[in-house]
């Protein structure tokens, strides 16, 4: 028996073979990294802006439960800057003990940059007249 050679019943790899499965198999892993990568950044942008979101409308909650009193105009909270504001409606002269209606804006800003709106939510609520309407 010489070193090297196959006899019948014996199996295996040679080192060869190995090394180039090996190869293939970080190839594939190295082609797959970049989507990975890209999947997992989105998935970020994904998540903070749902987080950003749901601090806007919760503030545009306790706006509008606090617009039977004064209306608060700014904020922070979950870690973002926040302005309210109420205008009202033109053309519309209110009902009988039911206020005006106004156009209710939250806009939500970053901490960091108070310039730019993260987020700007906007609704129609009726104020009773009295109220200073956070403006």
């Amino acid at each position: 028996m010489t070193a090297g050679t196959r006899h019948c019943g014996e199996s295996g790899f040679s080192l060869l073979e190995v090394l180039i499965a090996i190869f293939f198999t970080a190839f594939a892993f190295g082609a797959l990294l970049p989507a990975l990568s890209d999947t997992y950044r989105r998935t970020s942008e994904t998540r903070a802006m749902r987080n950003q979101l749901f601090h806007a409308r919760d503030v545009l909650d306790r706006v509008l439960s606090g617009a039977e009193g004064a209306m608060p105009a700014s904020g922070t909270a979950g870690g973002f800057h926040w302005s309210a504001d109420a205008v009202p409606q033109e053309g519309d002269e209110g009902e009988a003990g039911g206020g005006r209606l106004h156009s209710v804006t939250v806009t939500l800003f970053s901490d960091a940059d108070r310039t730019q709106a993260l987020y700007n939510l906007q609704t129609l609520r009726r104020i009773p007249d009295g109220s200073d309407g956070g403006g």
